[in-house]
Order: structure tokens, then sequence, then C-alpha cells
């Protein structure tokens, strides 16, 4: 029944009619789709014979163990199908494989205000996830600002505001290519929609800076027409799973800090990430977990969009980390192969995400699930289960 109800309400949702309405204007009147900057249906890179397509695959090998099996099947939610429910036959085993298809799109459009890239002689969008409403062309654009790319290879940095997923799903795939196409970088360079975080433009800037590139600013109605331009799409069994590897994990601390620690040195530090004042998720209890782990010996840091390089310092000398689940456990990729992370969830939220990028960078993986204490599904920890995960992280640290 509430199954139901939620697909109900999506039906409702405004959006949703929006993109519906738009999406049947087009197709009706489809020498409207230019005009209105509004391309509704959605093709995969591999399906435009123009496009040159360049796969990688990574293996990853690493097993779950029985306490995160355990964790998956019972606390994890399927919530919305993304998550996965049917694993492969290997999937526990870690026998899996992460593929990233990038696309080199002649003629192609990035519409800034949509985050998109269009094959406008076809008039469709070039998108990993073809079959679902394009949510980001929900509404229609009269008026675009219509700019000509010089650069040999144009990479578009979309507006990003969520840190996890402008690290996992954007930085790491680009880096990737960009480490393992050498001949692609001379005269390529980044055009970034204006109005980006400051640990966008940081990342942007210092990848560029490293790999010989440059970073153009574009407005946010941008419609952004190149010559050659980078589209990816990343196949996995499921959305927890990463391109993440401790070896690209350190090419980006290496990017990111210059010469960087000496990785042979073993990190010491034990850091609680603070998180507090978030509109989902809160720890009701934040405050005395803080202290409680201040008398465990950790430091308390609390992430924030102006200290993104600090967060980067930190965690490359860090072996223990602790916080509640939120976009700050994406600083795990700067850990040293070998660390250890303990997550929060509340008892009614699980996901798996930042446990499969703990075991893709090297990490071991723990997890504390607190009880419910109101809506937004706030929560608080309690402390003898919190003491007893880090009692057994620091034996095996």
């Amino acid at each position: 029944m509430a199954d139901r109800k939620s697909r109900l309400k999506r039906k409702l949702n405004g959006r949703y009619i929006a993109w519906q309405a738009s999406y049947a204007l087009v197709n009706t009147l489809p020498f409207l789709r230019a005009p209105l900057n509004f391309f509704g249906r959605a093709v995969s890179a591999a399906t435009l014979p123009e496009a040159e397509i360049i796969q990688t695959s990574t293996r990853h090998s690493t097993p779950f163990t029985d306490a995160q099996q355990a964790f998956i099947r019972d606390a994890c939610g399927d919530d919305k199908g993304r998550y996965l429910s049917a694993p492969p036959p290997d999937y526990w085993a870690g026998d899996v494989t992460v593929s990233v298809r990038y696309a080199l799109l002649q003629e192609a459009t990035f519409y800034a205000h949509a985050g998109s890239i269009a094959d406008k002689s076809r008039g469709v969008i070039v998108s990993d996830t073809p079959e679902r409403p394009n949510w980001n062309h929900d509404k229609i654009r009269f008026r675009t600002q219509k700019t000509r790319a010089q650069a040999a290879l144009s990479i578009p940095v979309r507006r990003y505001t969520n840190y996890s997923h402008f690290l996992f799903d954007y930085a790491l795939p680009v880096i990737r290519f960009l480490q393992e196409n050498p001949e692609r970088r001379q005269g390529a360079a980044f055009y970034l929609v204006e109005g980006q975080p400051a640990f966008v433009h940081i990342l942007i800037t210092k990848v560029a800076s490293h790999f010989g590139m440059s970073v153009h600013e574009i407005p946010r109605n941008a419609q952004l027409t190149a010559p050659l331009m980078l589209q990816y799409e990343v196949e996995a069994p499921c959305s927890t799973w990463t391109c993440a590897t401790p070896e690209l994990a350190a090419t980006v601390r290496q990017i990111l800090l210059g010469s960087g620690p000496v990785e042979n040195n073993a990190p010491w530090r034990k850091v609680y990430l603070h998180r507090d004042g978030a509109k989902w998720r809160n720890l009701d209890n934040a405050t005395e977990i803080r202290h409680f782990m201040q008398a465990q010996g950790f430091e308390v840091f609390t992430p924030q969009q102006d200290n993104f390089l600090d967060q980067v310092q930190l965690m490359s000398e860090t072996s223990v980390l602790v916080s509640a689940h939120g976009a700050a456990l994406t600083n795990l990729l700067f850990m040293p192969v070998g660390g250890h992370v303990i997550e929060f969830f509340p008892e009614d939220f699980a996901i798996s995400c930042y446990l499969s990028a703990a075991r893709f960078a090297g990490h071991a993986h723990a997890s504390v699930c607190g009880i419910n204490t109101g809506g937004r599904q706030n929560y608080a920890i309690a402390e003898p289960a919190l003491q007893s995960v880090i009692e057994q992280f620091l034996d095996s640290a």
C-alpha cells in the first residue's frame, strides 16, 4: 500500500507533470525542440554511429564480510529500485566489474541549464539512463546564450551542489580518462558552469593544471557547441558501485596536495567528522557523541565547502574515520589504503554506497544503526554500541 501511495505521489509531482507536458509538445511538434531548448528523449552514446567509444573496465575482487552481507541484506532498503535487490552470483565474493564507456561526440551541444549533452541533429539527449525521464529538462528555456568551444576536446562541468556526486560520479571517471588517454589532453579544456561550490573550482583547477589543460567559465544559460565533446556512462551492477580504486585515489591525492604526504608513512590520525544542522538525518545527540568521540581520542572536524583542501590533507593522514552517513564520508577517498571507516545510520535508512566505496579504496568498513527520534529520519546513536565497534576496529587497526 505504501509503495502504491509513493508511486501515485511521484505521478502527481509537479516536475513530472511539467516534463510530460513538455515531452508531449516536442514529440507532437518536433521542430520546436531547438527553439525551446528541450530534448525529452534520451539515448545511449553507444547508439550514435559518429561517436568514438573508449571502454575501460575495473575488476573489484575484495569480498564482502559476513557482517557486511548481513547489513546489506537486512538493513539496506531497495528504495525506488535504486539499490541492489537481486545480486549477481559472484556479488558477495567481490567479483564485480565496473565499466566506464567514454564517448567522444562530434558537434554535440552542452546545455548548462539542464546539465545535459544533446545531439541536436537527432533531437536527443545523450544519457547513461535513456529509459528514465530526463528531469533536468523539466523546464523549457526560451533563451540561452550560444557559445562555440575552441578546444580540441571540450569537457563540460555542470553545476554541482552535492560533494559526493561530484567526486564519485564526475571527478573520478574524468580523471581516469585523462590519465589513461594522454593524447587527448593536448588542447583540451574544461567548461565550468558559473556558480559552482568552492570544492568544484578547486578540484577542476588543480586537475587542469596537473594535466596541462585550460579552464573556461560559462554562464548558467549557456548553450555550448563543440567539435568534440566528452561524455561518459558508468556500467555497474547497482548505483552504489563506482570506478574508485586505491591507485586512482592516490592520483587524486597527488593532484590536490601536490607532493602530498609520503605514502610510505603510516597514517596516524583518528578523526570524527561532526555533521550537524542538515535537512535530513540529523543526529539528535550530536553534542553527546562529539564529547564521547573526543574522550576516545578522536579529533573532531566539521567539513565545510571552504575547507576542502584542509579535509583532503587531514584525510591523507587518517587511519580511522568515523562519521554519520552523508556526503562528508566521500572524504574516505583521500585516506591512504588500509584505513578503517565507521558509519552511522538511522534504523530505517541504510544504503551501501560508502561501504562499497570504502572497499574499492582499500578500507575496512563497519556500520552502527541508531534509534529513530522523530521526523526527517532524525536519530540518536547509543554510546555502548558505538564503543563496541570502535574497540573492534582499534584492535585490528
